[in-house]
Protein backbone atom coordinates (compact mmCIF):
# COMPACT_ATOMS: atom_id res chain seq x y z
CA UNK A 1 0.00 0.00 0.00
CA UNK A 2 2.77 2.25 1.12
CA UNK A 3 4.28 1.46 -2.37
CA UNK A 4 1.20 2.34 -4.34
CA UNK A 5 0.81 5.52 -2.24
CA UNK A 6 4.04 6.77 -3.28
CA UNK A 7 3.62 6.36 -6.87
CA UNK A 8 0.19 7.98 -7.20
CA UNK A 9 2.14 10.93 -5.43
CA UNK A 10 4.90 10.85 -7.37
CA UNK A 11 2.42 11.28 -10.64
CA UNK A 12 0.77 13.36 -8.91
CA UNK A 13 4.03 15.59 -8.61
CA UNK A 14 5.12 15.23 -12.10
CA UNK A 15 1.76 15.73 -13.95
CA UNK A 16 -0.01 18.41 -10.98
CA UNK A 17 2.95 19.75 -9.20
CA UNK A 18 4.06 19.11 -6.02
CA UNK A 19 2.12 20.97 -3.57
CA UNK A 20 -0.71 18.47 -5.31
CA UNK A 21 1.50 15.84 -4.62
CA UNK A 22 1.47 16.67 -0.59
CA UNK A 23 -2.48 16.82 -0.71
CA UNK A 24 -2.21 13.50 -2.39
CA UNK A 25 -0.25 11.66 0.59
CA UNK A 26 -1.81 13.49 3.27
CA UNK A 27 -5.40 12.39 1.88
CA UNK A 28 -3.78 8.48 1.98
CA UNK A 29 -2.31 9.03 5.34
CA UNK A 30 -5.55 10.69 6.76
CA UNK A 31 -7.33 7.55 5.81
CA UNK A 32 -5.02 5.45 6.88
CA UNK A 33 -4.33 6.59 10.57
CA UNK A 34 -8.41 7.36 10.83
CA UNK A 35 -8.80 3.52 9.66
CA UNK A 36 -6.17 2.22 12.01
CA UNK A 37 -7.09 4.30 14.97
CA UNK A 38 -10.37 2.81 14.56
CA UNK A 39 -9.20 -0.61 14.38
CA UNK A 40 -7.11 -0.66 17.19
CA UNK A 41 -10.66 -1.31 19.85
CA UNK A 42 -11.99 -4.11 17.05
CA UNK A 43 -9.51 -6.42 18.98
CA UNK A 44 -10.60 -5.47 22.53
CA UNK A 45 -14.29 -5.18 21.33
CA UNK A 46 -14.88 -8.30 19.35
CA UNK A 47 -12.86 -10.36 22.78
CA UNK A 48 -15.43 -8.27 24.64
CA UNK A 49 -18.34 -9.10 22.84
CA UNK A 50 -17.21 -12.86 22.19
CA UNK A 51 -16.28 -13.46 26.47
CA UNK A 52 -19.88 -11.76 27.35
CA UNK A 53 -21.87 -14.10 24.49
CA UNK A 54 -20.39 -17.24 26.04
CA UNK A 55 -21.30 -16.36 29.70
CA UNK A 56 -24.84 -16.25 28.13
CA UNK A 57 -24.90 -12.49 28.62
CA UNK A 58 -26.36 -11.59 24.74
CA UNK A 59 -27.20 -8.20 25.45
CA UNK A 60 -23.88 -7.25 26.83
CA UNK A 61 -21.78 -8.76 23.46
CA UNK A 62 -24.40 -6.41 21.49
CA UNK A 63 -24.25 -3.61 23.04
CA UNK A 64 -19.82 -3.94 22.78
CA UNK A 65 -20.36 -5.00 18.94
CA UNK A 66 -22.13 -1.66 18.73
CA UNK A 67 -19.50 0.70 20.89
CA UNK A 68 -16.68 -0.88 18.68
CA UNK A 69 -18.52 0.43 15.54
CA UNK A 70 -18.99 3.78 17.42
CA UNK A 71 -15.62 4.36 18.04
CA UNK A 72 -14.25 3.57 14.54
CA UNK A 73 -17.22 6.07 13.16
CA UNK A 74 -16.05 8.45 15.79
CA UNK A 75 -11.95 8.03 14.82
CA UNK A 76 -13.02 8.74 11.12
CA UNK A 77 -15.06 11.53 10.71
CA UNK A 78 -13.62 13.32 14.47
CA UNK A 79 -9.97 12.87 12.62
CA UNK A 80 -11.01 14.23 9.22
CA UNK A 81 -12.79 17.34 10.22
CA UNK A 82 -10.11 18.45 12.88
CA UNK A 83 -8.01 18.19 9.12
CA UNK A 84 -9.96 20.34 7.35
CA UNK A 85 -10.54 22.92 9.79
CA UNK A 86 -6.67 23.19 10.52
CA UNK A 87 -6.71 23.28 6.47
CA UNK A 88 -8.51 26.23 6.04
CA UNK A 89 -7.25 27.62 9.10
CA UNK A 90 -3.61 28.41 7.62
CA UNK A 91 -4.29 28.04 3.85
CA UNK A 92 -6.43 30.13 1.75
CA UNK A 93 -9.81 29.39 0.19
CA UNK A 94 -8.77 28.99 -3.79
CA UNK A 95 -5.26 26.97 -2.59
CA UNK A 96 -7.62 24.53 -0.80
CA UNK A 97 -10.24 24.80 -3.37
CA UNK A 98 -7.25 23.81 -6.31
CA UNK A 99 -5.91 20.81 -3.59
CA UNK A 100 -9.13 19.39 -2.84
CA UNK A 101 -9.11 16.66 -5.81
CA UNK A 102 -5.81 15.57 -4.98
CA UNK A 103 -6.57 14.85 -1.58
CA UNK A 104 -9.68 13.31 -2.62
CA UNK A 105 -7.10 11.05 -4.60
CA UNK A 106 -4.88 10.41 -1.91
CA UNK A 107 -7.54 9.15 0.54
CA UNK A 108 -8.75 6.42 -2.41
CA UNK A 109 -5.32 5.44 -3.54
CA UNK A 110 -5.22 4.02 0.36
CA UNK A 111 -8.62 2.87 0.83
CA UNK A 112 -9.23 0.94 -2.47
CA UNK A 113 -6.46 -1.35 -1.20
CA UNK A 114 -7.59 -1.57 2.46
CA UNK A 115 -11.11 -2.27 0.98
CA UNK A 116 -10.50 -4.58 -1.51
CA UNK A 117 -7.76 -6.34 0.54
CA UNK A 118 -9.71 -6.31 3.22
CA UNK A 119 -12.64 -7.62 1.87
CA UNK A 120 -11.27 -10.21 -0.42
CA UNK A 121 -9.23 -11.90 2.53
CA UNK A 122 -12.27 -12.35 4.91
CA UNK A 123 -14.50 -13.19 1.94
CA UNK A 124 -11.66 -16.41 0.86
CA UNK A 125 -11.07 -17.02 4.77
CA UNK A 126 -14.61 -17.75 5.04
CA UNK A 127 -14.59 -19.83 1.61
CA UNK A 128 -11.11 -21.86 2.98
CA UNK A 129 -12.03 -22.94 6.49
CA UNK A 130 -13.94 -25.71 6.80
CA UNK A 131 -17.77 -25.14 7.63
CA UNK A 132 -19.09 -24.20 11.36
CA UNK A 133 -15.36 -23.20 11.71
CA UNK A 134 -14.23 -19.95 13.01
CA UNK A 135 -13.99 -17.02 10.67
CA UNK A 136 -11.55 -13.78 10.36
CA UNK A 137 -14.11 -11.33 9.72
CA UNK A 138 -12.07 -8.70 10.69
CA UNK A 139 -11.15 -8.12 6.87
CA UNK A 140 -14.69 -7.06 6.78
CA UNK A 141 -14.84 -4.46 9.95
CA UNK A 142 -11.12 -2.66 7.93
CA UNK A 143 -12.65 -2.62 4.39
CA UNK A 144 -15.89 -0.81 6.11
CA UNK A 145 -13.68 1.88 7.69
CA UNK A 146 -11.47 3.18 4.85
CA UNK A 147 -15.04 2.87 2.70
CA UNK A 148 -16.34 5.25 5.23
CA UNK A 149 -13.41 7.36 5.52
CA UNK A 150 -13.33 7.36 1.75
CA UNK A 151 -16.54 8.60 0.99
CA UNK A 152 -16.75 11.14 3.98
CA UNK A 153 -13.38 13.02 2.22
CA UNK A 154 -14.66 12.65 -1.05
CA UNK A 155 -18.21 14.57 -0.55
CA UNK A 156 -16.05 16.86 1.54
CA UNK A 157 -13.43 17.53 -1.97
CA UNK A 158 -16.93 17.68 -3.74
CA UNK A 159 -18.82 20.44 -1.91
CA UNK A 160 -15.16 22.77 -2.00
CA UNK A 161 -14.55 22.03 -5.46
CA UNK A 162 -18.41 23.29 -5.96
CA UNK A 163 -18.33 26.20 -3.50
CA UNK A 164 -17.91 28.61 -6.96
CA UNK A 165 -20.70 27.06 -8.37
CA UNK A 166 -22.90 27.19 -5.65
CA UNK A 167 -22.10 31.54 -5.36
CA UNK A 168 -22.68 31.78 -9.07
CA UNK A 169 -26.29 29.86 -8.45
CA UNK A 170 -27.33 31.76 -4.96
CA UNK A 171 -27.91 34.93 -6.04
CA UNK A 172 -26.63 36.07 -3.05
CA UNK A 173 -23.09 37.34 -4.28
CA UNK A 174 -22.66 40.31 -1.63
CA UNK A 175 -22.51 38.13 1.75
CA UNK A 176 -22.65 34.64 0.30
CA UNK A 177 -18.71 33.82 -0.76
CA UNK A 178 -17.21 30.83 -1.94
CA UNK A 179 -15.35 30.60 1.28
CA UNK A 180 -18.55 30.44 3.42
CA UNK A 181 -19.52 27.38 0.49
CA UNK A 182 -16.64 25.56 1.26
CA UNK A 183 -16.41 26.04 4.55
CA UNK A 184 -20.09 24.74 5.09
CA UNK A 185 -19.19 21.10 4.85
CA UNK A 186 -16.88 21.12 7.82
CA UNK A 187 -20.57 23.08 9.56
CA UNK A 188 -22.24 19.73 8.12
CA UNK A 189 -19.68 17.39 9.30
CA UNK A 190 -19.68 18.42 12.98
CA UNK A 191 -23.76 18.53 13.19
CA UNK A 192 -23.05 14.78 11.95
CA UNK A 193 -20.34 14.13 14.80
CA UNK A 194 -22.97 15.71 17.20
CA UNK A 195 -26.20 14.39 16.16
CA UNK A 196 -24.43 10.86 16.05
CA UNK A 197 -23.12 10.90 19.24
CA UNK A 198 -26.83 11.76 20.94
CA UNK A 199 -28.11 8.61 18.25
CA UNK A 200 -25.45 6.65 19.81
CA UNK A 201 -26.35 7.78 23.70
CA UNK A 202 -29.76 7.45 23.39
CA UNK A 203 -29.72 3.82 21.65
CA UNK A 204 -26.81 2.15 24.05
CA UNK A 205 -28.78 1.51 26.41
CA UNK A 206 -31.86 -0.31 24.67
CA UNK A 207 -29.89 -1.59 21.48
CA UNK A 208 -29.72 -5.39 23.38
CA UNK A 209 -33.43 -5.48 23.43
CA UNK A 210 -34.13 -5.12 19.49
CA UNK A 211 -30.95 -4.15 17.93
CA UNK A 212 -32.31 -4.19 14.58
CA UNK A 213 -34.90 -1.78 15.45
CA UNK A 214 -32.78 0.33 17.86
CA UNK A 215 -30.02 0.76 15.15
CA UNK A 216 -32.82 2.27 13.13
CA UNK A 217 -33.77 4.94 16.07
CA UNK A 218 -30.46 6.02 16.50
CA UNK A 219 -29.84 6.87 12.78
CA UNK A 220 -33.23 9.00 12.65
CA UNK A 221 -32.13 10.97 15.77
CA UNK A 222 -28.74 11.29 14.24
CA UNK A 223 -30.01 13.03 11.04
CA UNK A 224 -32.44 15.05 12.62
CA UNK A 225 -29.93 16.59 15.19
CA UNK A 226 -27.69 17.11 12.30
CA UNK A 227 -29.89 18.38 10.50
CA UNK A 228 -31.42 20.99 12.68
CA UNK A 229 -28.13 22.12 13.78
CA UNK A 230 -27.02 22.55 9.68
CA UNK A 231 -30.05 24.42 9.40
CA UNK A 232 -29.50 27.21 11.99
CA UNK A 233 -25.26 27.46 10.74
CA UNK A 234 -26.76 27.34 6.92
CA UNK A 235 -29.57 30.06 7.68
CA UNK A 236 -26.54 32.42 9.60
CA UNK A 237 -23.89 31.50 7.03
CA UNK A 238 -25.40 30.51 3.33
CA UNK A 239 -28.81 33.25 4.10
CA UNK A 240 -30.95 30.46 3.19
CA UNK A 241 -31.87 26.90 4.93
CA UNK A 242 -32.13 25.50 1.85
CA UNK A 243 -28.36 23.86 2.04
CA UNK A 244 -28.83 22.47 4.95
CA UNK A 245 -32.16 20.87 3.08
CA UNK A 246 -29.83 19.19 0.79
CA UNK A 247 -27.74 17.58 3.40
CA UNK A 248 -31.02 15.88 4.80
CA UNK A 249 -32.11 15.10 1.88
CA UNK A 250 -29.25 12.40 1.81
CA UNK A 251 -29.59 11.32 5.11
CA UNK A 252 -33.24 10.82 4.61
CA UNK A 253 -32.65 8.67 1.69
CA UNK A 254 -29.77 6.46 3.28
CA UNK A 255 -31.73 5.80 5.80
CA UNK A 256 -34.94 4.76 3.84
CA UNK A 257 -32.77 2.42 2.12
CA UNK A 258 -31.29 1.04 4.85
CA UNK A 259 -34.86 0.11 6.44
CA UNK A 260 -35.80 -1.43 2.62
CA UNK A 261 -32.87 -3.29 2.95
CA UNK A 262 -34.12 -5.39 6.04
CA UNK A 263 -36.87 -6.87 3.83
CA UNK A 264 -33.61 -8.57 2.00
CA UNK A 265 -31.42 -10.30 4.97
CA UNK A 266 -30.35 -13.28 4.91
CA UNK A 267 -33.07 -14.65 7.31
CA UNK A 268 -36.11 -12.49 5.68
CA UNK A 269 -39.27 -14.58 5.16
CA UNK A 270 -38.89 -14.13 1.26
CA UNK A 271 -35.63 -16.06 0.53
CA UNK A 272 -36.54 -18.46 4.09
CA UNK A 273 -39.98 -19.32 2.34
CA UNK A 274 -37.84 -20.26 -1.22
CA UNK A 275 -35.55 -22.10 0.93
CA UNK A 276 -38.26 -24.80 1.89
CA UNK A 277 -39.98 -24.55 -1.73
CA UNK A 278 -37.09 -24.91 -4.19
CA UNK A 279 -33.75 -26.65 -4.40
CA UNK A 280 -30.49 -25.80 -3.37
CA UNK A 281 -29.53 -24.82 -6.51
CA UNK A 282 -33.37 -23.28 -7.41
CA UNK A 283 -32.46 -20.81 -4.24
CA UNK A 284 -29.36 -19.32 -5.52
CA UNK A 285 -30.91 -18.28 -8.89
CA UNK A 286 -34.23 -16.87 -7.02
CA UNK A 287 -32.12 -14.97 -4.74
CA UNK A 288 -30.27 -13.36 -6.95
CA UNK A 289 -33.19 -12.90 -8.99
CA UNK A 290 -34.95 -10.80 -6.28
CA UNK A 291 -32.50 -9.00 -5.37
CA UNK A 292 -31.42 -7.51 -8.88
CA UNK A 293 -34.82 -6.61 -9.00
CA UNK A 294 -35.02 -4.39 -5.88
CA UNK A 295 -32.22 -2.20 -7.75
CA UNK A 296 -35.41 -0.93 -9.37
CA UNK A 297 -36.23 0.99 -6.07
CA UNK A 298 -32.91 1.86 -4.46
CA UNK A 299 -32.83 3.50 -7.93
CA UNK A 300 -35.90 5.79 -7.80
CA UNK A 301 -34.90 7.12 -4.16
CA UNK A 302 -31.17 7.88 -4.91
CA UNK A 303 -32.99 9.39 -8.51
CA UNK A 304 -35.48 10.98 -5.99
CA UNK A 305 -32.66 12.74 -3.75
CA UNK A 306 -30.68 14.01 -6.51
CA UNK A 307 -33.43 15.70 -7.91
CA UNK A 308 -34.26 17.56 -4.73
CA UNK A 309 -31.02 18.37 -3.78
CA UNK A 310 -30.00 19.36 -7.43
CA UNK A 311 -33.52 21.89 -7.56
CA UNK A 312 -32.85 22.68 -3.64
CA UNK A 313 -28.83 24.00 -4.76
CA UNK A 314 -27.36 22.88 -8.17
CA UNK A 315 -24.70 20.36 -8.17
CA UNK A 316 -23.31 22.04 -5.12
CA UNK A 317 -26.96 20.45 -3.47
CA UNK A 318 -25.73 16.94 -4.87
CA UNK A 319 -22.73 17.47 -3.23
CA UNK A 320 -24.35 18.29 0.57
CA UNK A 321 -26.28 15.54 -0.28
CA UNK A 322 -23.49 13.30 -0.38
CA UNK A 323 -22.08 15.13 2.46
CA UNK A 324 -25.16 14.75 4.58
CA UNK A 325 -25.12 10.87 4.32
CA UNK A 326 -21.64 10.76 5.87
CA UNK A 327 -21.89 13.24 7.84
CA UNK A 328 -23.91 10.29 10.08
CA UNK A 329 -20.21 7.85 10.10
CA UNK A 330 -20.28 7.53 13.84
CA UNK A 331 -23.78 6.32 13.73
CA UNK A 332 -23.34 4.11 10.40
CA UNK A 333 -20.13 2.72 12.04
CA UNK A 334 -21.87 1.41 15.12
CA UNK A 335 -24.32 -0.59 12.85
CA UNK A 336 -21.31 -1.85 10.89
CA UNK A 337 -19.87 -3.01 14.34
CA UNK A 338 -22.81 -4.41 15.42
CA UNK A 339 -23.32 -6.82 12.40
CA UNK A 340 -19.40 -7.71 11.67
CA UNK A 341 -18.68 -8.29 15.44
CA UNK A 342 -21.98 -10.42 16.04
CA UNK A 343 -21.17 -12.69 12.95
CA UNK A 344 -18.23 -13.54 14.36
CA UNK A 345 -19.64 -13.98 17.48
CA UNK A 346 -22.24 -16.33 16.18
CA UNK A 347 -19.74 -18.72 14.51
CA UNK A 348 -17.64 -18.86 17.84
CA UNK A 349 -20.34 -20.46 20.00
CA UNK A 350 -21.36 -22.25 17.31
CA UNK A 351 -17.80 -23.64 16.56
CA UNK A 352 -17.85 -24.39 20.70
CA UNK A 353 -21.30 -26.35 20.65
CA UNK A 354 -20.64 -29.90 21.20
CA UNK A 355 -23.93 -31.73 21.60
CA UNK A 356 -26.06 -32.17 24.37
CA UNK A 357 -28.64 -29.81 26.25
CA UNK A 358 -26.04 -27.15 27.40
CA UNK A 359 -25.11 -27.05 23.44
CA UNK A 360 -29.27 -26.49 23.09
CA UNK A 361 -29.13 -23.31 24.94
CA UNK A 362 -25.78 -22.28 22.94
CA UNK A 363 -27.21 -22.84 19.88
CA UNK A 364 -29.70 -20.67 20.57
CA UNK A 365 -27.72 -17.74 21.31
CA UNK A 366 -25.70 -18.20 18.08
CA UNK A 367 -29.13 -18.19 16.18
CA UNK A 368 -29.70 -14.69 17.92
CA UNK A 369 -26.32 -13.26 17.04
CA UNK A 370 -26.58 -14.36 13.77
CA UNK A 371 -29.87 -12.29 13.04
CA UNK A 372 -28.50 -9.61 14.73
CA UNK A 373 -25.54 -10.09 12.41
CA UNK A 374 -27.90 -10.37 9.14
CA UNK A 375 -30.59 -7.62 10.31
CA UNK A 376 -27.92 -4.95 10.71
CA UNK A 377 -25.53 -6.30 8.16
CA UNK A 378 -28.02 -5.57 5.17
CA UNK A 379 -28.32 -2.29 6.91
CA UNK A 380 -24.87 -1.79 6.85
CA UNK A 381 -24.05 -2.93 3.73
CA UNK A 382 -26.44 -0.66 2.43
CA UNK A 383 -25.60 3.00 3.83
CA UNK A 384 -22.18 2.34 2.44
CA UNK A 385 -23.21 1.74 -0.55
CA UNK A 386 -25.51 4.62 -1.16
CA UNK A 387 -23.14 6.85 0.44
CA UNK A 388 -20.05 6.08 -1.59
CA UNK A 389 -22.33 5.90 -4.65
CA UNK A 390 -23.61 9.68 -3.96
CA UNK A 391 -20.12 11.15 -2.87
CA UNK A 392 -18.62 9.76 -6.60
CA UNK A 393 -21.22 11.26 -7.97
CA UNK A 394 -20.64 14.73 -6.57
CA UNK A 395 -17.21 14.28 -7.08
CA UNK A 396 -18.61 13.60 -10.93
CA UNK A 397 -19.89 16.80 -10.90
CA UNK A 398 -17.35 18.78 -10.13
CA UNK A 399 -15.46 17.08 -12.78
CA UNK A 400 -17.69 17.43 -14.97
CA UNK A 401 -18.10 21.65 -13.90
CA UNK A 402 -14.03 21.91 -13.89
CA UNK A 403 -13.78 20.18 -17.45
CA UNK A 404 -16.59 22.59 -18.80
CA UNK A 405 -18.36 18.95 -20.29
CA UNK A 406 -21.64 20.19 -18.31
CA UNK A 407 -23.55 19.84 -21.94
CA UNK A 408 -22.61 16.25 -22.93
CA UNK A 409 -23.46 15.10 -26.07
CA UNK A 410 -24.24 11.37 -25.54
CA UNK A 411 -24.45 10.65 -29.62
CA UNK A 412 -21.00 12.07 -30.37
CA UNK A 413 -19.09 9.22 -30.78
CA UNK A 414 -15.68 9.56 -28.29
CA UNK A 415 -18.91 10.02 -25.09
CA UNK A 416 -21.04 6.81 -26.73
CA UNK A 417 -17.49 4.87 -26.70
CA UNK A 418 -17.04 6.33 -23.53
CA UNK A 419 -20.45 5.17 -21.85
CA UNK A 420 -19.98 1.47 -23.57
CA UNK A 421 -16.71 1.23 -22.14
CA UNK A 422 -17.61 2.37 -18.80
CA UNK A 423 -20.49 -0.35 -18.44
CA UNK A 424 -18.37 -3.01 -19.38
CA UNK A 425 -15.36 -2.00 -17.23
CA UNK A 426 -18.30 -2.35 -14.50
CA UNK A 427 -18.52 -6.09 -14.74
CA UNK A 428 -14.93 -6.65 -15.68
CA UNK A 429 -13.76 -5.39 -11.98
CA UNK A 430 -16.42 -7.07 -10.37
CA UNK A 431 -15.04 -10.35 -12.16
CA UNK A 432 -11.65 -9.28 -11.18
CA UNK A 433 -12.90 -9.25 -7.52
CA UNK A 434 -14.74 -12.23 -7.21
CA UNK A 435 -12.15 -13.89 -8.97
CA UNK A 436 -9.54 -12.55 -6.16
CA UNK A 437 -11.68 -14.04 -3.88
CA UNK A 438 -11.33 -17.31 -5.30
CA UNK A 439 -7.29 -17.09 -5.61
CA UNK A 440 -7.05 -16.03 -1.89
CA UNK A 441 -9.22 -19.13 -0.69
CA UNK A 442 -6.92 -21.22 -2.62
CA UNK A 443 -3.95 -20.22 -0.54
CA UNK A 444 -5.39 -20.00 2.39
CA UNK A 445 -6.80 -23.36 2.29
CA UNK A 446 -3.11 -24.56 1.35
CA UNK A 447 -1.31 -23.12 4.24
CA UNK A 448 -4.07 -23.57 6.91
CA UNK A 449 -1.65 -25.85 8.55
CA UNK A 450 0.48 -22.50 9.38
CA UNK A 451 0.83 -20.86 12.76
CA UNK A 452 -0.06 -17.23 11.24
CA UNK A 453 -2.27 -15.80 8.64
CA UNK A 454 0.94 -13.95 6.71
CA UNK A 455 0.62 -16.16 3.28
CA UNK A 456 -3.63 -15.75 3.11
CA UNK A 457 -3.27 -11.75 4.00
CA UNK A 458 -0.35 -10.97 1.34
CA UNK A 459 -2.58 -12.88 -1.15
CA UNK A 460 -5.20 -10.63 -0.51
CA UNK A 461 -3.05 -7.54 -0.69
CA UNK A 462 -1.69 -8.95 -4.33
CA UNK A 463 -5.45 -9.74 -5.21
CA UNK A 464 -6.31 -5.90 -4.74
CA UNK A 465 -3.36 -4.53 -6.39
CA UNK A 466 -4.83 -5.40 -10.15
CA UNK A 467 -8.59 -3.56 -9.56
CA UNK A 468 -6.29 -0.65 -7.94
CA UNK A 469 -4.17 -0.68 -11.23
CA UNK A 470 -7.08 -0.74 -13.62
CA UNK A 471 -8.44 2.20 -11.26
CA UNK A 472 -5.64 4.38 -12.70
CA UNK A 473 -4.77 2.60 -15.71
CA UNK A 474 -8.47 3.10 -17.51
CA UNK A 475 -9.27 6.65 -17.08
CA UNK A 476 -5.13 7.58 -17.82
CA UNK A 477 -5.70 5.92 -20.93
CA UNK A 478 -9.10 7.22 -21.99
CA UNK A 479 -8.60 10.83 -20.59
CA UNK A 480 -5.07 11.01 -22.85
CA UNK A 481 -6.22 9.43 -25.82
CA UNK A 482 -9.75 10.51 -26.11
CA UNK A 483 -9.99 13.90 -23.90
CA UNK A 484 -12.48 14.76 -20.94
CA UNK A 485 -15.61 14.31 -22.81
CA UNK A 486 -15.19 10.73 -23.56
CA UNK A 487 -13.62 10.01 -19.86
CA UNK A 488 -16.98 11.85 -18.37
CA UNK A 489 -19.23 9.20 -20.55
CA UNK A 490 -17.13 6.79 -18.96
CA UNK A 491 -17.19 7.59 -15.24
CA UNK A 492 -21.07 8.69 -15.10
CA UNK A 493 -21.49 4.89 -16.71
CA UNK A 494 -18.96 3.23 -14.19
CA UNK A 495 -20.54 4.48 -11.52
CA UNK A 496 -24.03 4.07 -12.68
CA UNK A 497 -23.48 0.24 -13.48
CA UNK A 498 -21.32 -0.16 -10.50
CA UNK A 499 -23.84 1.15 -8.18
CA UNK A 500 -26.68 -1.46 -9.06
CA UNK A 501 -24.32 -3.93 -9.37
CA UNK A 502 -23.47 -3.41 -5.60
CA UNK A 503 -26.65 -3.22 -4.76
CA UNK A 504 -27.77 -6.58 -6.19
CA UNK A 505 -25.53 -8.53 -5.12
CA UNK A 506 -25.72 -6.90 -1.56
CA UNK A 507 -29.79 -7.71 -1.26
CA UNK A 508 -29.57 -11.05 -2.58
CA UNK A 509 -29.31 -13.22 0.61
CA UNK A 510 -27.02 -15.68 1.95
CA UNK A 511 -25.33 -17.00 -0.77
CA UNK A 512 -23.55 -13.63 -1.70
CA UNK A 513 -22.96 -11.98 1.69
CA UNK A 514 -19.27 -12.74 1.57
CA UNK A 515 -18.46 -11.71 -2.28
CA UNK A 516 -16.21 -9.05 -1.21
CA UNK A 517 -17.83 -7.07 -4.13
CA UNK A 518 -18.96 -3.95 -1.66
CA UNK A 519 -15.20 -2.95 -2.10
CA UNK A 520 -16.21 -2.37 -6.01
CA UNK A 521 -17.26 1.10 -4.84
CA UNK A 522 -13.87 1.85 -3.48
CA UNK A 523 -12.30 1.37 -7.00
CA UNK A 524 -15.17 3.94 -8.86
CA UNK A 525 -14.30 6.47 -6.50
CA UNK A 526 -10.99 5.60 -6.86
CA UNK A 527 -11.51 6.28 -10.56
CA UNK A 528 -13.52 9.26 -10.00
CA UNK A 529 -10.88 11.12 -7.67
CA UNK A 530 -7.99 10.07 -10.19
CA UNK A 531 -9.70 11.60 -13.08
CA UNK A 532 -10.64 14.90 -10.90
CA UNK A 533 -7.26 15.07 -9.59
CA UNK A 534 -5.34 14.71 -13.14
CA UNK A 535 -7.80 17.00 -15.45
CA UNK A 536 -5.47 19.65 -15.82
CA UNK A 537 -3.41 17.34 -17.49
CA UNK A 538 -6.49 15.87 -20.05
CA UNK A 539 -7.27 18.90 -20.34
CA UNK A 540 -4.21 20.15 -21.73
CA UNK A 541 -2.88 16.93 -23.46
CA UNK A 542 -5.67 14.60 -23.54
CA UNK A 543 -7.39 13.53 -27.26
CA UNK A 544 -4.48 11.89 -28.91
CA UNK A 545 -6.57 10.17 -31.32
CA UNK A 546 -9.57 11.90 -31.33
Amino acid sequence: MIAFLLLAVLASGIGTGWLNAAACLAGGIITFASVYAGSLVYVSGSVSSHNAAVSSDIRTSIKASYRTGAVLGLCISALVTAVLLAVFQFMKTASVMSLAGSFAMGASVAAVLLHTGGDVYSSAYSLAVPSGDFTDRSGFFTGAGSDIAESYILSAAAVIMLADLAVASSGVTSTFTNGAAARFVMIVFASGIAGSIAGIMMQRAGIGNDPSRGADIGLIAAALISTAISAYFSNQMLQSVVYALAAGTGMLAAIILAEISRFFSADSRIFKGAGKNLGRHSVVIFNMGTGFFTTAATGIIILAAIVVSFNLANFYGVALCAAGMTSLTAASSAVTGLSVISAQTSEIISSSSEGGDEDTEMDKMSDATAIVADRTGIMSKTYRTVAGSLSAMAVFSAFAMSSQVDSIDIMALRVFAGIIVGICSAFVLTGTIIGSVHVTGRVARRDMGRSDDETGSTSSLRGAALPAVISIALPTLIGLLFGPATLAGFLIAVIATGFFIITGFNNSGRHFENTAIQSLASVIKMMTAFSVAFLPVFIKIGGFLF
